[in-house]
């Protein structure tokens, strides 16, 4: 009965990756009692694809800004060329 033991803190025996699952090694102070645990698969880091969809945003922002300038500074240039 599990109830009976007291158990340390645990071992990780295997890390879990985002592949494969972990697991962790609990052992009886008091015995020579143990047993394992499977800990889940990593789960991928959603926010991650947040910053990267903003970045894209930014450098989308960026090229219109530049693009608008050149064109206000070529029409600049165009009507300054009429007056003269």
């Amino acid at each position: 009965d599990i109830a009976k033991h007291s158990f340390d803190n645990g071992v990780v025996i295997k890390e879990a990756t985002f592949d494969e699952k972990g697991k962790i090694k609990y052992s009886c102070t008091e015995c020579d009692y143990e047993y394992e645990v499977e800990t889940p698969i990593l789960e991928k880091d959603n926010g991650c694809k947040s910053v990267h969809w903003i970045l894209l945003l930014l450098l989308l922002v960026i090229i219109i800004c530049i693009c608008l300038y050149y064109k206000y500074r070529t029409n600049k240039k165009e009507k300054q060329e009429k007056k003269n």
